[in-house]
């Protein structure tokens, strides 16, 4: 059994290195917050962030106070040793008092936590066994018996009730995490059966358990340890194993709570565990001992500023047995157009590609950039095997990819999804040359969502999505209201059929055709596309619907609405032909599983049918 002096140098140490630790810790999270978080986490990562920084500055007041926890015939005090500091007494009463009061305030901090979450989403033996004479030392403690003049002990009613009302308010905030915790883990549960957004019911996720985990970090290291020796206390029982446990317990809070958010948060783990660097070395020439080198999950490899690397040459090598993620640039020689991730770094070393090829990963990544930066140099792409994602972004379209034409993807591949996602601007596509996407029947996957609300697709990029038969994670777009194509075919929005030109090809809104307007149905000859929906119901006179014979395609962004097409109650139809509609009508689409940490969303299996 240690002794109270090797006890106060053990628990001195122990603060001492917590206090580092958790400095350390807490710093790089910080990092993650400013830098890793998705554009989707909003003002909530200012929250964290405070989180993050009021527990450095627990961990500096740890660090300079190392208080010690002591229980001694009905009395509880903390004590911080002035023998051992090099602070001052009067500035170590400061430390001590501002160390309690960032513990009072942890009491109330989680609480708040939990229902911004909910919103988000839905005395002298102390100097003997220490060994510190009487101006060694400072304390703030709870005194529950106080001695009377006869010698004898009663009840120090001022200190209970004062002890009392700090445990109400532990109390309260307990109430308040339970209450909002169950209101926000029901909320979760209903976004995921009511949400398209899969993305975002993921991330939602991560933050609640995270929270939790969090939660009960202090609950157990703090609350326990402090409800433990204050039991001491009211039995006056005195016990050196259990009181320098609680100094250790409660030490060592600041290192672990912050560990949640980083292994549970997904962007955060994947910027901590799968990124591997070789930078700014200028005299490496040669990485060929790492060329066995695999990940069991995706992985980011960032190869740049190695002016004397030929990495392609390594690459030829292994890239067969490695399917990670590339960010290559800035070497002697870097992978040139076989994979591109643009960032405000890179962007000058892609300029001339007219074609990216790497079709096991996403070939080309958007990240970071901006509306003033200048992309025209990407304008040269035509081509584009693999798969596309562009994310955190302040752009608000992707007009740099306007001559885009051919889009290749590979069937059956659990990280292939092109995903537009978490471009708070993002208003456009801007793909006015987009022609022809591979593979089709549902073989090509598209995720957008967390973009501007106002985010549309135009009816020539909805057209190629229908035509190949396209599968959605989510879709969150509307119907853009400009009615100019580059190709020139005239589109028109739907309204009093009479006053309608006859020459629309594109119509987009809910094409009813009935009694009142069938006598004109003439004017929908070169209608080859419809974006909303087609209902040919209590006709009187149509005898067939020889008028559609150039009707192509049907599409919505309104899943789960009313049927797309539907002919109903006409009184002397006779033939039903669409000699030119080839796909059934769009969108009708699967929601697919992917594996954690990949490109798309987690989801669950679905199916939506517009």
């Amino acid at each position: 059994m240690l002794t109270g002096v090797e006890w106060r140098h053990l628990l001195i140490r122990v603060e001492y290195f917590s206090a580092v630790i958790s400095i350390i810790i807490n710093i790089f999270l910080v990092h993650l917050i400013l830098n890793k978080s998705p554009k989707s986490f909003g003002a909530y990562k200012y929250l964290m962030l405070y989180f993050s920084l009021f527990e450095i500055f627990y961990g500096v007041l740890t660090g300079l106070a190392c208080p010690f926890h002591h229980t001694q015939q009905g009395t509880y005090v903390s004590v911080v040793s002035t023998k051992d500091h090099v602070l001052t007494r009067s500035q170590l009463e400061v430390v001590n008092g501002m160390y309690w009061w960032c513990y009072g305030v942890s009491n109330g901090l989680y609480g708040i936590h939990f229902v911004y979450r909910y919103l988000a989403s839905c005395g002298i033996g102390v100097l003997e066994a220490f060994g510190l004479k009487g101006d060694e030392f400072i304390y703030i403690g709870l005194q529950i018996y106080e001695k009377t003049k006869e010698g004898g002990y009663k009840f120090n009613w001022k200190q209970i009730i004062g002890s009392s009302i700090n445990e109400t308010t532990v109390t309260i905030s307990f109430f308040t995490i339970f209450y909002y915790g169950i209101k926000c883990y029901r909320c979760i549960q209903k976004m995921a059966s009511k949400s398209r957004s899969s993305r975002t019911h993921a991330l939602q996720k991560q933050l609640f358990y995270a929270l939790v985990i969090q939660t009960l970090i202090p609950t157990i290291l703090i609350q326990m340890s402090l409800t433990s020796i204050l039991t001491l206390c009211m039995f006056n029982i005195h016990d050196e194993l259990i009181n320098g446990s609680v100094s250790i317990a409660i030490s060592i809070y600041p290192v672990i709570d912050p560990l949640p958010n980083i292994f549970i948060i997904r962007d955060y783990r994947q910027a901590t565990f799968q990124e591997f660097t070789i930078a700014n070395n200028p005299f490496l020439s040669n990485i060929n001992g790492i060329q066995r080198l695999s990940a069991s999950s995706p992985c980011l490899w960032s190869v740049f500023n190695n002016p004397r690397l030929d990495f392609p040459a390594f690459f030829a090598d292994s890239h067969a047995e490695y399917s990670g993620d590339m960010n290559v640039y800035g070497n002697l020689k870097d992978l040139g157009c076989l994979q591109a991730r643009i960032s405000p770094e890179t962007l000058p070393y892609y300029q001339n590609c007219t074609k990216i090829d790497r079709l096991e990963v996403a070939a080309l990544k958007v990240t970071k950039v901006d509306k003033n930066m200048d992309l025209s140099g990407l304008l040269k792409l035509t081509n584009l095997t693999g798969n596309l994602e562009v994310f955190n972004t302040n752009l608000q379209n992707l007009s740099f990819l306007g001559n885009l034409k051919y889009h290749y993807a590979e069937r059956f591949q659990s990280y292939n999804v092109t995903n537009i996602h978490d471009n708070p601007n993002l208003k456009r596509l801007g793909w006015d040359s987009l022609k022809f996407l591979s593979p089709d029947d549902h073989g090509f996957v598209l995720n957008i969502e967390n973009n501007h609300p106002d985010f549309c697709l135009t009816t020539n990029e909805l057209q190629v999505f229908a035509e190949h038969s396209i599968a959605f994670y989510a879709l969150e777009a509307k119907f853009c209201p400009e009615l100019y194509r580059k190709d020139g075919q005239k589109v028109c929005n739907w309204g009093d059929l009479s006053e309608m030109s006859s020459d629309c090809q594109h119509v987009i809104g809910e094409v009813v055709i009935d009694a009142s307007n069938e006598n004109d149905v003439w004017k929908l000859k070169n209608m080859t596309n419809v974006y909303g929906s087609l209902t040919i119901q209590g006709t009187n006179e149509l005898v067939d619907l020889s008028f559609l014979a150039k009707l192509r395609q049907i599409a919505t962004l309104n899943m789960g609405g009313h049927p797309l097409l539907r002919i109903l109650s006409n009184k002397k139809l006779q033939k039903v032909t669409l000699p030119k509609m080839k796909t059934s009508p769009f969108v009708s689409c699967t929601k697919l599983p992917v594996a954690e940490g990949a490109t798309g969303p987690n989801p669950e299996y679905e199916e939506w049918s517009g």
